[in-house]
């Protein structure tokens, strides 16, 4: 009887000891992967900072452009959703269709800076448009919802260009196990990137009687520092890389 009960004790000894291990170790788990995540982050942080930034200027045009079209304009809900619809529909084609020649053509770093160049041109044309159908009184007439669907559709296709560049270059500047690490502290930053945009761009809006434009040169400005902090810093990190 005896033995039998320390044979009891010996194997809930040896039961608890494999759970203080596990617990251990799944602590060191989690500890091992935040310190994975700050030296990736610590790897990449430019290209997360042109994501983060990126991702602020993109709220803020899709806050204040909304806003600008019913108020100013008086574009009926029906006309909105429809330009709406028709950008994500232009996504979806070119996505599946002329991305991976694009990609192939441009190269990542390629296709970021034609994706900020071309959303900062775009803004100020889409400013330029609502400007001139305030002046002229022309409104939601047809003309002018047709300029700005097409001019929507256009910067539509730049910010997903810019998207898909970024997510090239980030995934390829890690090793394959770190990518999902990299990924979620990718969303995890994007998603700040969109809390704080709307209040930005509804504050620019208010400012003055600039309206649009002040929203607009703002996004645009840091897009083209952002390409051009890109078009420094990456060859001279593949430089290093390579020596």
């Amino acid at each position: 009887g005896a033995n039998r009960e320390e044979t009891i004790l010996a194997g809930s000894d040896n039961q608890n000891t494999e759970m203080e291990s596990m617990t251990l170790k799944k602590q060191r788990s989690f500890l091992d992967d935040v310190q994975r995540s700050k030296e990736i982050a610590l790897r990449v942080w430019p290209l997360l900072l042109v994501k983060v930034a990126g991702g602020v200027c993109a709220s803020m045009h899709s806050t204040a452009v909304p806003l600008v079209l019913t108020q100013s304009m008086h574009f009926e809900p029906q006309q909105l959703g429809l330009s709406m619809s028709i950008s994500m529909f232009s996504v979806a084609g070119f996505g599946a269709v002329a991305m991976a020649p694009l990609t192939k053509a441009l190269g990542s770093l390629g296709m970021m800076n034609v994706g900020l160049v071309s959303r900062s041109i775009l803004g100020c044309v889409m400013a330029a448009i609502v400007s001139f159908a305030k002046g002229s009184g022309s409104g939601n007439e047809e003309s002018v919802l047709f300029r700005v669907i097409g001019i929507s559709m256009m910067h539509s296709l730049s910010q997903h260009v810019l998207a898909t560049g970024l997510t090239t270059q980030t995934t390829g500047s890690v090793e394959k196990q770190e990518q999902g690490a990299l990924l979620g502290l990718e969303h995890s930053l994007f998603s700040l990137a969109r809390i704080g945009g709307p209040a930005l761009g509804t504050a620019l809006l208010g400012v003055g009687a600039a309206g649009l434009w002040s929203v607009e040169l703002a996004c645009g400005t840091l897009d083209l520092l952002l390409a051009v902090s890109l078009s420094i810093a990456l060859p001279q990190a593949a430089k290093r890389k390579g020596n």
